[in-house]
């Protein structure tokens, strides 16, 4: 609710005629081609960056939306990167930019190259428009590549401590206060709810680590294992119990998953549908209880 009254009203500049033009692009080329042109990717691009939360004001708002970052063998990192640590990534990822960007320019070139040759033939030749396919396509992956490497070159010192702190307090009373209308255990729910984010945090930051990342083994499998660890050891202290709400936990993750696939949306549903999501999802959140 709070999020789609801090995005809805404010969209991203032009965002009617951007989507007018790339619409038009996008069944422009759709009728030419038996394949998904150049062109048609990146209008589709130009119409997907259209998020507000890309705008600066969202930006901000993001930062205290926080969670651990990425690290490798400090895992300081996870929580603070200094000015020097900052300089000495960035030296290393410019030079890795560098690499995947010839190489992605090179895609690019001999994409273009075929689509040209299959364009001349009036997309009638099967084979040179598999191959133009195939060309966009290991240009676009590679495009994915190019930007990551490119994310990492505008790397910033932070400290996500403080957010951290603020987040769980923010989190903590929301949840505290629904338990004390529904039960009147909203102190209780308190005092657990810290050992609960403190354990959640640590999920988050294990599952960060570079080489466990790569393994694909995410925060949700460190969590559990975390709770089968306490509850088949040491057991689950008896003051964190009023804490231990999986069902109200999962019910508000499947209402908010909900309201943020409605708020996706809203670009194509238009202002009506703005109010629709403003009254609706609230409603939701209270029937589901």
């Amino acid at each position: 609710m709070q999020a789609c009254l801090s995005f809805c009203p404010t969209p991203p500049a032009d965002i009617d005629s951007i989507i007018a033009e790339t619409n038009h692009i996008l069944k422009i080329e759709s009728e030419k081609a038996p394949f998904r042109t150049l062109a048609w990717y990146d209008a589709y691009d130009k119409k997907n960056k259209l998020k507000a939360k890309d705008e600066a004001y969202a930006k901000k708002i993001k930062k205290w939306l926080t969670k651990p970052h990425s690290w490798q063998t400090n895992p300081i990192d996870a929580f603070v990167l200094t000015q020097a640590n900052t300089e000495e990534k960035l030296v290393a990822a410019k030079g890795k930019y560098q690499a995947v960007n010839v190489e992605t320019r090179q895609l690019k070139q001999t994409a273009q190259a075929i689509e040209a040759l299959a364009a001349q033939a009036s997309y009638q030749e099967v084979e040179l428009n598999a191959q133009a396919d195939k060309a966009i396509s290991e240009y676009r992956m590679q495009k994915r590549k190019d930007g990551k490497a490119k994310k990492k070159t505008r790397a910033k010192p932070y400290n996500q401590i403080i957010p951290l702190l603020a987040l769980g307090g923010f989190v903590a009373v929301i949840f505290a206060l629904g338990m004390q209308v529904m039960s009147g255990s909203g102190v209780k729910f308190l005092r657990g709810f810290v050992f609960i984010y403190i354990f959640a945090v640590l999920a988050y930051f294990i599952a960060t680590q570079a080489d466990i990342k790569a393994l694909g083994i995410g925060y949700a499998a460190w969590a559990i294992a975390f709770g089968l660890l306490i509850s088949n050891t040491v057991g689950t202290p008896k003051w964190v119990m009023p804490a231990v709400q999986v069902e109200y936990y999962i019910k508000t993750g499947l209402v908010l998953l909900g309201a943020e696939i409605l708020f996706g949306k809203i670009l194509t549903i238009g202002i009506p549908g703005i109010f629709v999501a403003w009254f609706v999802t609230p409603i939701v959140l209270i029937s589901t209880y």
